[in-house]
């Protein structure tokens, strides 16, 4: 039993991440394991690859062209070789630059269980807010702004809420396959962990999460028509019935982030952004201005070499031009057409679908497509990439291992 939790790497993979995320709990203890699990993983593809995706060898080309065609431009403290070397890692880890069956099963186990532990890590976020245990600063902006984050060190909990909930829907959505017990804690964790999706007042978390769920009822239920329109009007009672209850939760949404106006989309604090780097793509629409650069840094970036750069989609515009967010279109608009063709989607195909969605539309109001060192950029690319693994691989049902508590039965589903 011991030596099949420790060659369990799926599950290793999940944990790290999950102290990473309960780093204000925890400590950095998630944050030191990281590169060591990186590390681990890429010699674990070296050692089980059978063959190598071309388009993922192209991307990082590309991007290590932009990087030595802007190399003289690149003040030293971005320090770009060490930061395109961790991200060389992270691919050669959790995309299928290197691949084969085994780490195309280990890859989505790895996903699966990150999903199931991001539900108990949002969970404990929310009772340790409900019972009142969390720090007087941490009150004073809930007090004065209506947010709270958690125990996220960089404001990533309504990412993990709408990841959440897309898990359990995707249960949900194969619920006869569910003990009733099972079916109850889900409903328990739904109330919970969309409670504290809102309370860390990431709107575009929740409307990518609310598209990539419907994306999934369309997708499961297209075939269904009548089960289909009776969901979706269960869906709109059961809303319309909770809009009061969670109203408390909503304040960082509506007061403070949309400044009481729920008419239009207030993008005040991502505009300057997303102006800057239509500007940066404008200047060198080819090749971009150098991976994982800016051209106005703030202090921040000039001590730490982090940049926020406010949707990763446009900075892979601006960073890597046309030819380099072209692949990841390739691969990306691709795994959508696959996806969407799917007649009878089994759980995985279910769950990949609106994961795929999720992180299609969130990199468009947040920047970490080149950011090796955080979580979402890994989900990413490992989301993105088990499902161009499917895509151009002869993989049966059986094949796809889906990881379900309280299910029925032991088979697949």
């Amino acid at each position: 039993m011991v030596k099949k939790i420790l060659t369990n790497y799926a599950l290793w993979f999940a944990i790290v991440f999950a102290l990473m995320d309960l780093s204000k709990i925890v400590g950095n203890i998630g944050y030191v394991l990281y590169y060591p699990m990186v590390i681990f993983m890429s010699i674990l593809s070296i050692a089980k690859f059978q063959r190598i995706n071309i388009i993922y060898v192209i991307y990082l080309y590309i991007c290590l062209f932009s990087i030595l065609y802007n190399l003289n431009k690149i003040p030293a403290y971005y320090n770009i070789s060490f930061r395109f070397c961790a991200f060389i890692l992270l691919f050669v880890a959790f995309t299928p630059i290197l691949n084969s069956k085994y780490l195309t099963i280990l890859r989505i186990k790895s996903i699966q269980y990150f999903c199931l532990l991001t539900i108990g890590v949002v969970a404990v976020n929310f009772i340790l807010f409900k019972s009142g245990n969390i720090s007087s600063e941490e009150f004073l902006i809930y007090e004065n702004a209506g947010i709270y984050t958690g125990s996220t060190a960089n404001n990533e909990m309504g990412a993990l809420g709408g990841i959440s909930l897309i898990y359990m829907s995707a249960v949900l959505c194969f619920r006869s396959e569910i003990q009733k017990k099972g079916l109850v804690l889900i409903l328990i964790l739904l109330f919970s962990n969309l409670a504290m999706t809102f309370l860390a007042s990431s709107r575009s978390a929740i409307l990518c999460a609310v598209t990539a769920i419907l994306g999934m009822l369309f997708l499961k239920y297209k075939n269904k028509l009548r089960a289909l329109f009776g969901i979706t009007f269960i869906i709109l009672f059961i809303t319309s019935i909770a809009i009061p209850i969670f109203n408390d939760y909503t304040k960082g949404i509506i007061e403070y982030k949309q400044k009481g106006d729920l008419s239009s989309f207030n993008t005040v604090s991502r505009d300057v952004l997303w102006k800057s780097r239509l500007e940066e793509f404008k200047s060198s629409p080819l090749i971009g201005i150098g991976w994982g650069t800016v051209s106005n840094p703030e202090e921040y970036t000039k001590k730490t070499g982090v940049v926020e750069t406010g949707s990763g989609w446009l900075s892979s515009l601006s960073q890597t031009g046309l030819l380099g967010t072209l692949p990841i279109l390739i691969i990306v608009v691709g795994n959508l057409l696959f996806l969407m063709k799917l007649k009878d989607p089994n759980f995985i195909q279910t769950l990949f679908w609106g994961l795929s969605i999720f992180f299609v539309l969130h990199p468009m109001a947040e920047g970490y497509l080149t950011t090796a060192g955080a979580i979402l950029c890994v989900l990413f690319w490992c989301i993105h990439g088990i499902v161009y693994s499917m895509r151009n691989s002869t993989f049966l049902l059986e094949d796809m291992p889906s990881i379900i508590l309280f299910r029925k039965k032991s088979r697949n589903i």
